[in-house]
């Protein structure tokens, strides 16, 4: 971005014009001061008043009038350029001249602010793990808006079309790694739940009067659900977990945490959270009993404390050791690897085992929800069923005496 001075002659008045050039582009950029000044006082190289030895006048008010034109069309376009605005000359030219109002908020530090406040509330209202997914959707909205070319844009800014874009964009980006295009859309579930946040963003903005509309409240977005396997372990394949001795201690660590969880059922939250003294008691038939309000629900999942966990509990000195979610999945991939499982391993998939194992070992479905911590029996009911369906075609394909 240039701005330069030039005299012009105005019904017999020279008066310094000023031309505002962004990408040496400079077309419509142009306006007057309306600054006049003699023709033998100006030079045109300096583009200031001079006096007769040609040296600029440094305290003269037009060139202190100049150096503050200048001044301020540099800031409003640097404040431009912050927030991702698109900038042409004309536009610096009319921002200069009729005012722009940069009070209203950037739609990235305004999500921001939404995601810190929502850590407040970590341990009260919402986990930590939630809070986290926030700040991943941040990095993920930035992605999109350096795709785009863009640095940040204003919340008044966020309509159908950028959100609909938003979600084109993750469907099916496209990044280079060595030169190649390598496709790594974002799965059909995160991209819907990340569409659902920015909603929920733009709506707080709204709902705070610091935009006057909420254009995007109730756009539809078709993103299909995506029809994927339930993966689980059968008893064999986490047998082959519990019982490798692993030479990594660390990966020793990890694998115990999986085998705990497949005899729990515990999500990764609630298995961070566990403690023994709170959530382990003893029972009126003698033996231990786990009961422990779920972190994503609230609802409290009442199961026996079995006696595998209890063993890989003792190993890891009767305490769960505290790791991300992220890293916890990273070493489940390389145990899959070491102990010859062919499954992607997340913690999860822990999850889904122990509620197999339970469904298998003759627990109906409203024990299993009780377990498990479902809010009712109708989510166990759709998740057994879809197993059941994988686990009874896989047996008779393997048979191959029946055809259908």
């Amino acid at each position: 971005m240039e701005v330069s001075f030039w005299l012009r002659k105005v019904q017999r008045v020279h008066v310094v014009y000023a031309a505002i050039s962004v990408n040496g582009n400079r077309e419509k950029g142009a306006f007057s001061t309306k600054i006049k000044v003699p023709k033998a006082a100006w030079s045109s190289d300096l583009q200031r008043i001079v006096d007769r030895n040609g040296k600029i006048l440094k305290a003269h008010v037009d060139n202190l009038l100049l150096d503050q034109i200048y001044t301020d069309i540099k800031t409003i376009y640097l404040q431009l350029t912050a927030i991702g605005k698109p900038i042409t000359a004309e536009k610096l030219k009319e921002y200069y001249l009729y005012g722009f109002d940069f009070s209203e908020k950037a739609f990235l530090e305004y999500a921001k602010e939404y995601i810190d406040k929502r850590y407040k509330l970590v341990g009260k209202t919402i986990e930590k793990g939630t809070a986290d997914r926030g700040r991943q959707w941040l990095n993920r909205v930035r992605k999109w808006l350096e795709a785009r070319k863009k640095t940040n844009i204003l919340l008044s800014e966020v309509k159908v079309k950028e959100l609909r874009d938003f979600v084109a964009y993750q469907l099916t980006e496209v990044v280079v790694v060595n030169n190649k295009k390598t496709y790594v859309g974002y799965d059909n579930e995160v991209v819907r739940k990340d569409a659902s946040f920015l909603k929920t963003v733009i709506k707080s903005a709204f709902e705070e009067e610091i935009i006057d509309k909420n254009i995007i409240r109730d756009t539809k977005l078709e993103i299909p659900k995506e029809n994927k396997d339930v993966i689980f372990l059968e008893v064999f394949d986490l047998d082959k977990i519990h019982l490798h001795k692993f030479a990594n201690e660390h990966l020793q660590v990890m694998a115990n945490l999986f085998v705990f969880q497949s005899y729990t059922g515990f999500a990764y939250v609630d298995l961070m959270s566990f403690d023994y003294d709170k959530d382990v008691f003893v029972g009126t038939d003698g033996k231990q009993w786990i009961s422990k309000n779920r972190g994503k629900s609230s609802v409290e999942s009442l199961l026996p404390f079995f006696a595998k966990a209890r063993e890989v509990l003792r190993k890891m000195g009767g305490k769960i050791p505290n790791f991300s979610n992220k890293h916890y999945n990273l070493c489940l991939k390389e145990i899959a690897l070491i102990v010859g499982i062919s499954q992607h391993l997340t913690t999860h998939v822990a999850r889904r085992t122990a509620a197999m194992m339970f469904l298998e070992n003759g627990c109906d479905l409203e024990i299993v929800a009780k377990m498990c911590g479902h809010v009712n029996a109708k989510m166990t009911q759709k998740y057994y069923t879809k197993i059941r369906i994988q686990k009874i075609s896989a047996q008779l394909e393997n048979a191959g005496r029946l055809e259908w």
